[in-house]
């Protein structure tokens, strides 16, 4: 099974699946017989835009399996419903996960597709109650839906985007308790304290992040300057190119070297 980006930077790349998990994840497959790392997050730890993410640019540098379990527009869902792949995550030496953003998830105001969390399924009574006028049955992706709110009124979106936040750190705790390894956060940031939605990621302050520090062994922190690139009018991929992964890749291979030695 491959993979191939169309355009002039087209790609083409294996993909593969682990176990009974039905999401489907950058190849090469890897071998779990021996001790190995998991890296799990969201589009960057994927790498749809280069032809070596940071998993594989790390496994190079420390001489050691890396598997890269990041799947495109992933929150914290995907991987709290995927009982295979955690179960990956719990056997691994040591775990690397990306912060990902708190719109790609489900919440008090509405629901997310299990696998492709980007996608908005409902509405719930709640933002319904907030928004009485908008016909959520338009929207099909998270950023379309809290862009227009946004829009609409900005005070009514704020108890939303403070219910995302909760939201968040609760799911992400949760996951750091299920995996329950050594690891590391990856935090990928482009914007510093301001909000837009062309931050990366969305809604996610240092408060959120100094929530967790309690779970994880530390924090690696990277400042990416790049532009937001629309694919659409509503969507936004923040692409880190081949230079920006081998920065990740340096940073993380020295992270595990001094935590797995």
């Amino acid at each position: 099974m491959t993979y191939t980006k169309l355009g002039p930077r087209a790609l083409d790349y294996t993909l593969c699946q682990y176990g009974v998990s039905r999401n489907i994840f950058r190849g090469p497959r890897k071998s779990f017989c021996k001790p190995y790392i998991a890296c799990l997050g969201g589009s960057e730890t994927f790498g749809q835009s280069v032809p070596a993410p940071f998993p594989i640019l790390t496994e190079r540098l420390i001489g050691q399996t890396v598997v890269n379990l990041g799947v495109t527009h992933a929150g914290p869902d995907l991987y709290l419903k995927d009982e295979a792949v955690i179960d990956i995550a719990q056997n691994a030496q040591f775990c690397v996960l990306q912060v990902m953003g708190a719109h790609n998830m489900s919440n008090p105001y509405y629901k997310v597709h299990p696998r492709r969390n980007d996608r908005f399924i409902k509405a719930l009574p709640a933002l319904v109650d907030i928004f009485p006028e908008v016909d959520f049955t338009d929207f099909h992706y998270t950023k379309h839906l809290l862009h227009h709110l946004n829009l609409m009124d900005c005070d009514r979106f704020q108890l939303i985007s403070t219910a995302l936040r909760t939201t968040w750190c609760d799911k992400m705790k949760r996951l750091l308790n299920m995996i329950n390894r050594p690891t590391v956060l990856l935090w990928m940031q482009n914007k510093s304290n301001s909000f837009s939605f062309d931050s990366d990621p969305l809604f996610i302050t240092e408060s959120d992040i100094s929530s967790l520090n309690s779970q994880v062994l530390g924090i690696s922190n990277y400042r990416r300057c790049s532009t937001p690139t629309a694919y659409s009018k509503y969507q936004f991929f923040d692409v880190l190119d081949q230079d920006c992964h081998a920065e990740i890749s340096m940073r993380l291979a020295t992270d595990i070297l001094v935590h797995v030695a």
